[in-house]
């Protein structure tokens, strides 16, 4: 999630920003970048939130587990790191990546990712991801047609992981994953990012498809392995 938590001792009333809640958000909203980009310090740039929720950047390395904001304030190298932030004067996201083939496609981590790991950070220094030790794919087209699900519902199972949260709990290669916890699963990435902060030791229902039956289960889930 490219967020560190650091702790500043005997630094004296220091200035803050309010966080904001970036699931407020909408497309279309107004939001300005500040940063230092390109050594140039304390820039600001305007823009307006393109996306949100993406999670099929192409930014390589492990960056597996995305939920960015989308905006066309500019952001260069220098940025990351920096605040976007909404009309309210709250931040709603960390300034963090930029398309390199495209102008005006920057990307932001929510502060609703940011608030969630915060603890985790806190109190072990590190973000341990649950896990549900399944291998997963989008559903194909023709068996959406055949099953009649919406063409975004849902994330097959491919494979299980041996003695893994799913295997224990009888989940099969071919059942399809609508719901987990009651959020509605769209897509195989989806479904990653929701198990992956739901919290390790957590026990969650798992409503699945499986040939022609709707079934529900109940599974728990483990600790991504290192």
């Amino acid at each position: 999630t490219d967020v560190a938590l650091i702790q500043l001792k005997d630094a004296g009333s220091l200035p803050f920003l309010k966080m904001g809640d970036s699931e407020r958000l909408r497309v279309g909203e107004w939001v300005v970048a500040i940063g230092n980009p390109l050594g140039l310090t304390s820039t600001v740039t305007a823009g307006i939130a393109s996306a949100t929720g993406r999670r099929d950047v192409p930014l390589g390395g492990e960056m597996v587990y995305q939920d960015f904001i989308q905006t066309d304030a500019s952001i260069n190298p220098g940025n990351s790191g920096g605040p976007l932030i909404d009309m309210r004067g709250e931040v709603v996201g960390i300034n963090t990546a930029i398309s390199a083939d495209g102008q005006g496609i920057g990307f932001a981590i929510p502060m609703t990712m940011v608030q969630k790991i915060l603890p985790e950070l806190k109190e072990n220094g590190t973000v341990r991801r649950s896990w549900l030790g399944i291998y997963v794919d989008d559903v194909p087209k023709a068996l959406i047609a055949q099953l009649k699900l919406s063409s975004s519902q849902g994330a097959l199972v491919k494979g299980l992981v041996p003695r893994g949260p799913a295997a224990l709990a009888k989940l099969r290669e071919g059942d399809i994953i609508l719901k987990l916890d009651g959020a509605r699963i769209t897509d195989a990435t989806h479904l990653t990012w929701v198990a992956g902060h739901m919290g390790v030791g957590k026990v969650v229902d798992v409503e699945l498809q499986r040939g022609s039956q709707r079934m529900m289960t109940r599974l728990k889930l483990g600790a991504l392995p290192d």
